[in-house]
């Protein structure tokens, strides 16, 4: 049980140094994509492949 604790902690440790390391180097942030479900008709989106190809 103590093994499981010390291990999820030292997991999320390491991810949270990981993110760190990103903000030091000042990476940019990560983005999210216009595409999948959000990408429908309707949608008015720059990013989206399927509104480029059917422009009116």
């Amino acid at each position: 049980m103590i093994e499981t604790i010390i291990f999820s902690f030292v997991l999320i440790t390491v991810a949270l140094a990981g993110l760190a390391l990103g903000v030091l180097f000042k990476r940019p942030a990560l983005r999210g994509s216009c595409g999948g479900i959000a990408c429908v008709k309707a949608a008015k989106c720059s990013g989206c492949r399927y509104a480029k190809e059917n422009t009116e």
